[in-house]
């Protein structure tokens, strides 16, 4: 324990939690309770606080694992302290808590640098030097990152004083350290010899545009688009419609297709929007209407009467719908995820002119479409699929590629649900997933509480048929597996593909456990009429899960296997035991 002035500089314990969050959430950090909970668990762990008058301002962490590996977490110090030297106490008191505990500390970069620590009477390895020079480190042994300004300098005053030595040594310390690094991968690489052995024109006209990617990027592209809708088979297109209207802010977009992490690029002409791969999938032979209607995040529906003329002169609507490429993404979060703008009101008002419709929506992100979901005949869901994404969204449309994505989250029916997933924790008085007004139950009073659209969930063109689970043994032991097996048939008309699931449920743990676990899936692919015997194999890795005290293990008890086509539609399901 250390005191100067008023500050005294103690372990935490638990009942300093409420305190610790408090500082934390005031610099901008979220962590819960559990956080520190878990924290305060870990062994041999130190979590070192500063108090001032009974007043906890300031902390910082420190984790040793065996002999060797150490770190120093955030310290952090309360803005009305920062003048009291608060920041040095705690890194001090952290050093000598490592100290004691460690032989060697692994670094990669610190506040301090390898020479103080080396002067502390540690001995100083760096993991880059021990990797054979690969010029990668992985270490946790990282000194504070986010100090604020005033605590960094505070705390390069206490190397000066301390260890008599000269922070710009330490600073170029550093720097020989990295540019050798550097130094080493570029001699590895070739670059003294040839500073531009990977950049010639050559090179750059054989990979930009190179048609063998497009065409992989056109197979990735289909792949994951996901059919969320299809009543009386409105999909695929008949190849006998005469006219398409092709109508929203999205139809002929060639930048948004790329989504936001791409780099800007002023001439998008590569880039295939969905105009232009229906126009190549259609030829002469089908004629092509556009409106544009609305703009993505507009109020004005100047654009509703031409839209719906251009509708009711067609045999079928295809509106493309969704986000800009720039509103998903880093720092893009939405408090509304519903269809930006008024483009579900364009989605209503062509509904209204009776026409087939066909809604194609673009987004980042799980968006909200509730109305559109009730109403519209037919829903792709198609993310941002790239420069191929017109070709691919037509292919899916007219019936050359069978749909098979799966939704790889949840899909909230309203904003209220967030966050929702399927893998939920088991609660003492479960509302039913269909019904609202679950009086005294772990639901929502004036909503369902399931998903739009659940997690694992996709529709294709033909249909598949579950049956004949079988379970190798009833009885799982340590060190012995059993194999799971069932049927799957397309009993379809045309060829598809299917993602089979496995999920199973854990009944009694000594932690609550979720509804259900998804540990296995194939993808596979069947003719008409064809069936094949899917195997898993249920081993003690997919049962076990962190217990009380960190370990990964499996708990004697009875388990669920549940085979299905989402992780709400389970087609067949069956118990087994797992015992010591």
């Amino acid at each position: 324990m250390r005191v100067m002035e008023r500050i005294q500089i103690r372990l935490l314990t638990e009942s300093d939690i409420p305190a610790a969050m408090a500082l934390k959430q005031s610099a901008g950090w979220n962590q819960t309770e559990a956080d520190w909970r878990r924290l305060l668990m870990l062994e041999p762990q130190g979590c070192f606080g500063a108090v001032k008058d009974d007043r906890l301002v300031g902390t910082t962490t420190t984790t040793t694992y065996g002999d060797e590996l150490a770190w120093i977490g955030m310290v952090l110090v309360h803005p009305e302290s920062r003048r009291m030297g608060i920041a040095s106490q705690l890194m001090k008191t952290a050093l000598d808590y490592l100290k004691e505990k460690v032989v060697t500390v692994k670094l990669d970069a610190t506040a301090l640098g390898k020479p103080v620590y080396e002067k502390l009477g540690f001995r100083v390895e760096s993991l880059v030097e021990r990797w054979s020079g690969m010029g990668i480190s992985t270490s946790s042994a990282s000194a504070p990152e986010r100090i604020d300004e005033s605590a960094r300098r505070e705390l390069f005053e206490l190397d000066r004083r301390a260890f008599n030595c000269d922070r710009s040594d330490l600073v170029a310390a550093l720097i020989d350290d990295a540019v050798k690094r550097i130094l080493r991968k570029k001699f590895e690489l070739g670059l003294f010899d040839d500073p531009f052995r990977f950049c010639s024109e050559q090179r750059e006209k054989e990979a930009i545009n190179n048609q063998q990617h497009r065409t992989i990027a056109r197979d990735v592209a289909q792949k994951s688009i996901v059919l969320l809708k299809n009543q009386k088979d409105l999909l695929p297109l008949s190849k006998s419609y005469k006219t398409i209207a092709v109508i929203g802010p999205l139809a002929k977009s060639k930048e948004d297709m790329l989504g936001f992490w791409n780099v800007p690029w002023t001439d998008n002409s590569d880039v295939v929007s969905l105009y232009e791969g229906l126009e190549k999938k259609t030829g002469n032979q089908t004629k092509l209407l556009y409106a544009k209607g609305a703009e993505i995040n507009d109020t004005s529906r100047a654009g509703f009467a031409d839209a719906i003329k251009t509708a009711l002169q067609a045999d079928v609507v295809i509106v493309s719908v969704g986000e800009k490429r720039d509103m998903s993404g880093e720092a893009k979060s939405r408090s509304n995820i519903h269809l930006p703008g008024v483009q579900e009101d364009l989605i209503k008002a062509l509904y209204a002119t009776g026409k087939p419709i066909v809604v194609i929506i673009n987004a980042g992100r799980p968006l909200i479409f509730s109305w559109t979901a009730d109403n519209a005949p037919a829903i792709l869901y198609t993310w941002w699929l790239g420069s191929e994404a017109g070709n691919a969204i037509a292919n899916v449309l007219f019936g050359d590629y069978n749909p098979s994505g799966k939704l790889p989250m949840s899909f909230p029916r309203t904003e209220g649900q967030i966050p929702i997933y399927y893998n939920y924790f088991n609660t003492g008085r479960p509302a039913p997933d269909n019904s609202a007004n679950s009086n005294y139950r772990s639901g929502y009073i004036d909503l369902q509480k399931s998903p739009k659209f659940s997690f694992g969930y996709g529709l294709s063109y033909t249909t598949f048929k579950y049956e004949g689970l079988k379970l190798s043994d009833s009885v799982m032991s340590s060190g012995k597996n059993i194999e799971v097996s069932f049927t799957l048939t397309n009993t379809g008309k045309v060829a598809g593909e299917e993602v089979a699931q496995l999920y199973i449920r854990d009944h009694v743990a000594s932690l609550v456990r979720p509804v259900k676990e998804l540990k296995a899936f194939e993808k596979v692919f069947l003719k008409p009429g064809e069936s094949k015997v899917i195997h898993f194999t249920m081993d003690t890795e997919k049962l076990s899960f962190y217990n009380q005290k960190l370990e990964w293990k499996a708990e004697p008890g009875t388990f669920t296997v549940m085979i299905g086509t989402a992780s709400d539609d389970i087609q067949l399901q069956m118990a087994f035991q797992l015992i010591d």
